[in-house]
Formats: structure tokens, C-alpha cells, sequence
């Protein structure tokens, strides 16, 4: 498994958290295969970076022309940018557990607490199982 570091339109972003956009589509220009995680950062262009950022897995491939590919995705956890570290595969390698199904997830966490939260939990319910808190709260 490999972990891919890539900017997100904020209104794809918003898509993917909501649950609308299963989908990703991109130049195959890293080399993507099934099993691997997406830590998608939103990137405004008029802004640059925003603080959030979402983890998902890459469930199918789908290659198109031009060495272009459709990736099925599955959001996996939501949280904040790291902006300490040059090298945030590094630190997204470790799993950690979700504080409320104990599930493993990468290291991601609720904006609110910092809580290691899954997506399947958020799926279920946007608010944080831990504080209450939602994503779109911060």
C-alpha cells in the first residue's frame, strides 16, 4: 500500500466528505493501484491550502486515455492538513484505531479533538462520536 499526497478543489472535496463523489479521477502519473490510500488536502486556488484534508482508499481502476485513470474511492477519515512535516507519509503509515467502531484507519482525526475517527462512523453520522463535533463546525 501506498500513501498519495494530492490537492482537492474545495468543491470536490466537499463532494467526497458528503458522500456524493465516490470517484477520482487523475493522471496516473504516481503509479496508483487498488489498496492504496489518497490523503486528499483541500486547495483553494484562490487561497492555497485550507486546513482540511480527508483520507480514502482506492477500491477499482479504471484506465482511460491519455494515462488517465477513474479511481473508485471510499473516504476513510477525515483531518487537519499537517503542515509540520515534509514528509506526511512518514507519519500516515502508523494505523491507529477509531475511538468508536476500533476499527484501524490511517492517522487522521476529528478536527474538534483530535479523536482517531473512521469513515464508516462518519458516513453513519458527521458529528464525531468522541466531542460532537462536525467537520464543518472548524
Amino acid at each position: 500500500m501506498k500513501i498519495h499526497r494530492l490537492k482537492c478543489w474545495p468543491e470536490y472535496y466537499q463532494a467526497i466528505i458528503d458522500g456524493k463523489k465516490k470517484f477520482e479521477y487523475r493522471i496516473n502519473d504516481r503509479i496508483f493501484r487498488v489498496g492504496d490510500m489518497l490523503r486528499l488536502e483541500e486547495w483553494d486556488p484562490k487561497a492555497e491550502y485550507t486546513d482540511r484534508a480527508c483520507a480514502v482508499s482506492v477500491d477499482y481502476i479504471f484506465p482511460v486515455a491519455d494515462q488517465h485513470v477513474i479511481m473508485s474511492i471510499t473516504l476513510q477519515s477525515l483531518g487537519v492538513r499537517d503542515t509540520e512535516s515534509d514528509k506526511p507519509e512518514e507519519k500516515m503509515s502508523e494505523p491507529l484505531t477509531c475511538c468508536h467502531c476500533e476499527k484501524l484507519v490511517m492517522r487522521y482525526s476529528c478536527i474538534g479533538c483530535k479523536a482517531v475517527v473512521c469513515g464508516e462512523c462518519l458516513r453513519d453520522n458527521p458529528f464525531c462520536p468522541n466531542c460532537g463535533s462536525s467537520d464543518e463546525e472548524n
